[in-house]
């Protein structure tokens, strides 16, 4: 059971640091643009 809350707490913080990647980048266009490049 611990090792299963480990692995969902780091795929809550996992997705809580891409969804600010993500809004970060949509202030930036640029960087949005290198994003979408590296993710291609």
């Amino acid at each position: 059971m611990e090792s299963k809350s480990g692995k969902f707490i780091i795929g809550i913080l996992i997705i809580f640091l891409f969804k600010i990647t993500v809004a970060d980048n949509m202030r930036d266009s640029k960087s949005q643009k290198v994003t979408i490049s590296v993710l291609k």
